[in-house]
């Protein structure tokens, strides 16, 4: 295998691995407020008072807007990656 070989499949190998670690974190700040959410959600199944219920729906609805912001700053981050 030639040098310029080699640096290509590093190159490739790198970029690789870059995506997996964004895939990965992408993953865990996705999962960190569904968990959220569906503890909450799960929560008002309870026979609660309107205080509590309030308190679920505000969370949830806090968690959702996170979920959001994440989908968006992704949506601009790959919009910023040429196309070749």
């Amino acid at each position: 295998m030639s040098a310029a070989q080699l640096y290509l499949l590093f190159k490739w190998a790198r970029r690789t691995q870059r995506r997996l670690d964004f895939t990965n974190m992408l993953a865990h700040d996705i999962k960190t407020p569904v968990f959220v959410i569906s503890g909450y959600a799960y929560s008002l199944k309870e026979d609660i008072d309107i205080s509590e219920r309030n308190f679920y729906l505000d969370n949830i609805i806090e968690e959702a807007d996170e979920i959001t912001i994440l989908c968006k700053k992704c949506s601009i981050s790959a919009s910023s990656i040429p196309i070749r």
